[in-house]
């Protein structure tokens, strides 16, 4: 099966949503299935975007249902008519029939966030999964850490290579007059982990071991 894959890279403000729209709607719209929207998947980053796109997509249909959009056309109608290749008059009325379907209809309305996507894949499979029924999937990267950095600091050997360089830098810190606690400094360190910035740099840091960290700080206090 051929893909053909759309990447849209923009700054904020520069109609990333509007386009996400158009190309939700050209879908929707130059079908010729009224249901068309129950095999539609849209999936975003954020609740925000996932709200943006769903008010933009009701919004511009209920516009478009409008029967004064026959004499005032706007840009998004005027785009999906020559993209379609439709006359506004079965435009507007395609529009008209699947927005009410989708209203009476809104569980198929399938825009959500990538996360709750796969949560929900996650809980119907539950029982498969020897998974409790009412699981928690935790989003917040902030407590994941938290819980990640207590386990770290309690299952620590101190014989053990990484163990030994916590306990160093540990001393390191009362030496220049600072707290023992290394947690915050792991905190700091780990938010990286989670910012997209950093991405390809914490990627290639997954196969080095324990000794290549130690030479590196040698030769960085040497």
């Amino acid at each position: 099966m051929n893909t053909r894959y759309e990447i849209y890279n923009a700054s904020a403000g520069s109609g990333k949503t509007f386009t996400l729209a158009v190309k939700y709607l050209e879908r929707l719209l130059g079908s010729s299935e009224n249901e068309s929207f129950k095999s539609i998947l849209a999936l975003t980053f954020t609740n925000k975007a996932c709200e943006e796109m769903k008010e933009r997509i009701l919004s511009s249909l209920k516009t478009f249902s409008d029967p004064d959009i026959l004499n005032n056309s706007n840009e998004m109608f005027s785009l999906l008519k020559k993209n379609l290749d439709l006359s506004s008059k079965e435009l507007h009325q395609r529009s008209k029939i699947r927005l009410e379907l989708i209203l009476h209809n809104y569980s198929f309305f399938q825009v959500s966030t990538i996360d709750s996507f796969n949560h929900g894949i996650i809980k119907s499979f539950a029982k498969e999964l020897n998974l409790a029924i009412d699981l928690e999937v935790v989003l917040n990267s902030k407590t994941i850490i938290n819980k990640s950095i207590e386990i770290l600091i309690n299952s620590l050997n101190k014989s053990e290579p990484i163990g030994k360089s916590v306990v160093d830098f540990a001393n390191l810190k009362m030496v220049d007059g600072k707290s023992w606690d290394i947690s915050y400094d792991i905190k700091e360190l780990s938010s990286l982990l989670t910012n997209e910035r950093y991405y390809e740099k914490t990627k290639k840091l997954e196969k080095k071991d324990i000794k290549w960290f130690i030479a590196l700080k040698t030769e960085v206090y040497t």
